[in-house]
């Protein structure tokens, strides 16, 4: 007979693999969970780590460092950033160069697998081996020519830096940037400084008056750590505040109620001034940009990441965009104002109106527009679809049957005109508003009478932008179109990549012209273009290396407006020294009416 058993189940063996199993689970994947979490500092090796839980080796990499793409950030698990707030991850660029538009950027106040993530650890990291300008704290500085553009008046403004701590300060207060500031006080300037005594500490000040008290000398205080950081200085007088922001956080605020009037005459400087001794700074500069208006929270966010804001805010400027919106010249009857034009199948009917005793008009013209029998838009084009504009006016609506508004490019984006009544004061009006056409439009209903004046449009958002990939060793180039270059003293370019490929741009030459020290010292022309306005006829342009000499240009025929591409002769100079050149008409007709815009392109051989 056959001896028969049948299996047994030992429960002690059983429960001695399942606690081997889960030691040896552990010993595995714990290690993995407390790098990720900022718990162990030892170097983990993920190279043979895969398919744990479904998530890749690439998706636990360390997050100092990040170096996970968007798409495998989203799949780790206890992820609660929100798909906003994750940009490109960082990447390097063959050159070594960070691009610090493609960082991560993740909100301060959200949990990243239970570690908080900052957003100073990926940018800071950026920062470092990117093109920027050194200033040794001596009397190196960039100084950018007086312009309306950089005339802010008593508008709201923002400024935005990327700078490079600690900072050393030649002086009491160094300066990081300023419009006209010196010791002694002059009126209508601002700047922002550095404090000697507490390196940590920003100030900004402001001062109306000539040897006066500042109106405004604001202190900001905090421990800013070595490297590199991202700062925004946001002066808002619609809503009566300062704020400052270090690398996308605001660290400081403050009821701001002096609206003064900062337009000046003098040259705007970085990282020093030529208007007072002592004001110096020791530190590097790769970024600094302006706008003529109080950018939000989420734009100083957006640009502290390394990201561009969006292209409507390049190219703004100070200007009024308004021809005739003050004297409403050429009125009569039927006919609109000089260099207005009207449509609609209303009759109207134009006067000039004496309201010097009414409030907010302020002189004693104001156009008068009376439409009867249908409606009429009075116009202007001025504007670009797309671009970000500030329109303001004096107003008032005086037949409150009927109704009236404003409009950029399109009753898309109209806004209604309240009624005031005869009586009324002038309503102040002004708002921020996106064009979607060219035409700034004011349209009258049927039995309206709307009274304008003071009408203006400025152009709003990134006066001047001088971005790291702008910086050569004579200028430092505005990247917003404004072409309001500045000009390097004494700084020095730093990790320029060895194929560097600088430009040089000097405008409205009107005469014989010296271009001191143009080309540096391993460096070659690679071609010369110059826009020529205000042609005379047998105009010849000559470009030398000495006065009167025409070894790089030789009699080339500028006698029509237009670009032209110049034939250069002679491109290569000393590979050691800077070199000048001279520009001139020998040979040729004077320089009678002449303007020539002359762009040079360089590229590094050394």
């Amino acid at each position: 007979m056959a001896l028969m058993s049948k299996p047994t189940s030992d429960p002690k063996l059983t429960r001695w693999w399942w606690r081997t199993l889960r030691v040896w689970l552990y010993e595995l994947v714990d290690p993995l969970w407390a790098a990720f979490r900022g718990d162990n500092t030892d170097d983990i090796s993920l190279a043979n780590v895969i398919d744990i839980n479904g998530v890749s080796a690439s998706e636990f990499a360390v997050l100092d460092g990040l170096t996970t793409t968007a798409a495998e950030l989203n799949q780790l698990a206890g992820l609660t950033a929100d798909a906003s707030e994750l940009n490109k991850a960082d990447r390097a660029e063959p050159a070594g160069i960070a691009e610090a538009s493609k960082n991560v950027v993740l909100d301060a106040s959200k949990d990243v697998m239970s570690k908080r993530y900052d957003i100073n650890q990926s940018m800071l990291a950026a920062g470092s081996g990117k093109p920027a300008l050194r200033f040794d704290g001596t009397d190196d500085l960039v100084v950018i020519d007086d312009a309306a553009e950089l005339n802010f008046g008593s508008g709201s403004f923002s400024l935005f830096w990327e700078i490079l701590y600690p900072i050393i300060s030649g002086g009491p207060y160094g300066q990081v940037i300023s419009k006209g500031w010196a010791g002694s006080k002059p009126g209508k300037t601002w700047a922002v400084l550095i404090d000697n005594d507490s390196l940590d500490s920003l100030r900004y000040r402001e001062c109306v008056d000539a040897g006066g008290a500042y109106a405004t000398n604001v202190v900001i205080d905090e421990s800013i750590p070595a490297g590199w950081h991202r700062f925004a200085l946001v002066r808002d007088v619609v809503n009566d505040l300062l704020k400052v922001y270090r690398d996308g956080l605001e660290v400081f605020s403050q009821s701001y109620s002096v609206d003064q009037d900062l337009g000046n005459t003098r040259d705007l400087s970085l990282c020093g001034t030529n208007y007072d001794a002592n004001r110096y700074i020791s530190t590097q500069v790769s970024a600094v940009r302006f706008y003529n208006r109080a950018l939000s929270a989420g734009e100083v966010r957006a640009l502290s990441s390394g990201a561009a804001l969006e292209w409507m805010d390049l190219g703004a400027s100070q200007s009024d965009q308004v021809g005739n919106g003050e004297d409403w010249t050429g009125v009569s009857g039927s006919t609109p104002p000089n260099d207005w034009s009207d449509t609609g199948s209303g009759t109207a009917t134009y006067i000039i109106r004496d309201n010097t005793s009414i409030a907010n008009f302020d002189d004693n013209k104001a156009l008068e527009m009376g439409v009867n029998s249908g409606s009429k838009t009075l116009y202007q084009g001025l504007a670009e679809a797309g671009k970000r504009y500030r329109v303001s006016f004096v107003y008032r609506n005086l037949d409150g049957a009927s109704s009236s508004y404003v409009a950029l490019g399109g009753s898309t984006n109209k806004v209604i005109l309240q009624n005031t009544g005869i009586s009324g004061d002038g309503v102040l009006y002004e708002q921020e508003m996106i064009a979607v056409g060219s035409e700034l439009m004011f349209f009258v209903d049927s039995g309206g009478i709307l009274q304008i004046d003071h009408v203006s449009v400025v152009r709003v958002g990134c006066v001047v932008e001088y971005r790291s990939d702008g910086i050569t060793h004579v200028q430092w180039q505005d990247a917003s179109g404004n072409q309001l270059h500045g000009v390097v003293d004494g700084a020095v370019p730093v990790n320029l990549p060895s194929s560097h490929l600088p430009r040089y741009v000097k405008l409205d030459i009107q005469g014989d012209t010296a271009l001191t020290g143009v080309i540096p010292g391993g460096y070659r022309i690679t071609g010369m273009v110059a826009e020529v306005s205000g042609a005379s006829s047998g105009m010849i342009l000559n470009v030398g290396s000495t006065t009167g000499g025409n070894d790089v240009v030789n009699g080339q025929d500028i006698s029509a407006n237009g670009s032209f591409d110049l034939t250069v002769v002679k491109r290569l100079f000393s590979l050691s020294a800077a070199q000048s050149l001279y520009v001139n008409d020998d040979g040729g007709t004077s320089w009678s009416g002449v303007s020539v815009d002359l762009y040079i392109r360089m590229e590094r051989i050394k």
